[in-house]
């Protein structure tokens, strides 16, 4: 995906199957790592279904950061597609 950063913005009981290069950064938890982003550098966001992607990118192009995209149609999307070299399967931890 080049210079692009992929964030999965997915809560982590949604996490079970993602993006290789994704960076974990639940939507939730949103307050917590937004000023941390690079404002020049290009983000693509992804969640479960692409609803909250969108939803986060124009917040994010809202504070300046014009190139934030959405992966349309989310995980679903990429499943379907079996976008499997792009994909890697987590595994869940035990409760301990």
């Amino acid at each position: 995906m080049g210079d692009a950063r992929v964030l999965d913005i997915r809560e982590s009981h949604e996490t079970q199957l993602r993006f290789r290069a994704a960076i974990k950064r639940p939507k939730s938890a949103a307050a917590q790592w937004i000023d941390s982003l690079d404002p020049d550098m290009t983000y693509i966001l992804v969640c479960q279904s692409g609803k909250r992607s969108l939803t986060m990118v124009t917040d994010l192009r809202e504070r300046g950061m014009g190139r934030a995209y959405s992966y349309f149609g989310g995980m679903n999307r990429a499943i379907k597609a079996e976008d499997a070299d792009l994909m890697e399967v987590i595994q869940p931890c035990s409760p301990g």
